[in-house]
This record gives structure tokens, sequence and C-alpha cells, in this order.
């Protein structure tokens, strides 16, 4: 019985894990894909971008990328939030102004 017990469990534990890693791969596809939409982007490999996780709250998950490339040299970074497999936000963090 402990043996069902403890199978069932780590099933149920498996099953939750498995479900936020694809919400999470489904984000980063999401504003990988949203950043070849930036004209200043569009005609750049796929190699020049990258993505990685960032904060969760509630349904929107917050995704960091970095655009990285020479020939032509194209530098950039900054931050997509997506919700319900769409992206919500967009920032790039080059492009905002400073002030004191």
């Amino acid at each position: 019985m402990k043996l069902v017990l403890s199978l069932a469990i780590l099933v149920l534990v498996s099953e939750t894990a498995h479900s936020f890693d694809q919400r999470v791969t489904a984000a980063l596809a999401n504003c990988h894909n949203h950043l070849w939409e930036v004209p200043a982007f569009a005609e750049l490999p796929n190699a020049a971008i990258s993505v990685w996780p960032g904060s969760e709250t509630d349904d929107v998950i917050k995704v960091y990328w970095v655009v990285d490339w020479t020939d032509p040299t194209v530098r950039a970074a900054g931050q997509c939030e997506t919700s319900e497999g769409e992206v919500i936000g967009f920032e790039n963090y080059l492009e905002q102004k400073v002030t004191d």
C-alpha cells in the first residue's frame, strides 16, 4: 500500500512540474517569436536572440531577452510578459531614456 501511495504522489508531483515547464517553455517561445516581429531584429538569425525565464505571478510569466549579433552589429536587451499564450507586454531597455 505504501508503494502505491508513493507512486501516486510521485505521479501527481511530476505532472504539476511538467505543466509548469510547458507554460514557461511556451512563454519563452512566444517572446522569442515576438522579437522577430520587431523590425530591427526581423532579419537576424535564430542564434542572435536569447531568452530565459524571469518571475511568474498568477498567469503572467516574465521573460528576459538579449539580442547580440555582429554583421550587422545589433545589441539590445529587455523583457516581455506573456499570459495565456500571448505576449501582453514588451520592453526594450536600450530604448528607454534615463533621467536624473
